[in-house]
């Protein structure tokens, strides 16, 4: 029997948790996994202390990290990676982001919305865990700003935009979400490469393959290959990713 099974994971789920957690460059699984896992340990009677003995954490804090990652929209949770993968918003914005889903701490925002424009920003690389942090607290007490003006007075002043150009579209047909749905990320987001590549778009910073919408990035001079894509790409794009000739 394996000695994790009565915390309800499987031997590849627990291989894929001691090779994410900690091990930079061999990571099977994204962040927001590595918090369901952790949230089913928790559900079959783990303690947090359980969880970091696990994957060899000497606290249990990042424990608590991993499992806010929940509380993330469904559709932003491919966008979440590690530090090493710098189209992805970093695990260390990505958990101060979903503190936002705390409604009863912020009673007054537009929950939802507010991390979705965060995501937006830490994925064109203007956020860091600190800066989101104090972000957060500004708008705790000042909820009466615009998010925008509370960003503007973390940073002093008005940012520059940064050269890259993020895209958002929506995955078509509901066969091909729920065959995603069997996949891990890092397995989606090879699949998107491999539908760019068969589409000759070979440029791009990264992509982002969820259940529901995928997310290109591009800096520099590949802007302009998100500028000129058809109006029709989502389904292109959702034809490779099904293997469609």
């Amino acid at each position: 029997m394996n000695k994790d099974s009565r915390f309800g994971l499987t031997p590849e789920e627990t291989k894929g948790l001691l090779l994410s957690v900690g091990q930079r460059g061999m990571r099977t699984l994204s962040p927001v996994e590595v918090g369901r896992l952790f949230e089913k340990m928790r559900k079959n009677g783990a303690s947090k202390k359980d969880c970091a003995r696990l994957v060899h954490l000497e606290g249990e804090d990042m424990i608590d990290k991993y499992c806010r990652l929940k509380n993330l929209p469904e559709d932003l949770v491919q966008d979440v990676g590690f530090r090493e993968q710098n189209s992805k918003l970093v695990f260390s914005v990505a958990t101060e982001i979903a503190r936002l889903a705390n409604k009863k701490r912020f009673p007054q925002l537009d929950n939802e919305r507010e991390m979705q424009e965060l995501v937006s920003l830490g994925l064109a690389g203007h956020l860091t865990g600190p800066k989101t942090r104090e972000i957060l607290q500004l708008r705790q007490k000042n909820f009466h700003q615009s998010l925008q003006e509370s960003v503007e007075q973390v940073f002093k002043s008005r940012k520059k935009s940064m050269e890259r150009r993020i895209a958002v579209g929506q995955i078509m047909g509901q066969a091909l979400r729920e065959s995603l749905k069997e996949l891990t990320q890092l397995e989606r987001d090879k699949r998107g490469a491999i539908a760019l590549r068969n589409l000759n778009i070979l440029n791009l910073s990264g992509v982002s393959v969820g259940t529901k919408k995928f997310t290109l990035i591009a800096d520099g001079a590949a802007i302009q290959t998100i500028d000129r894509l058809p109006e029709n790409f989502e389904t292109i794009f959702s034809e490779q990713l099904n293997g469609d000739d």
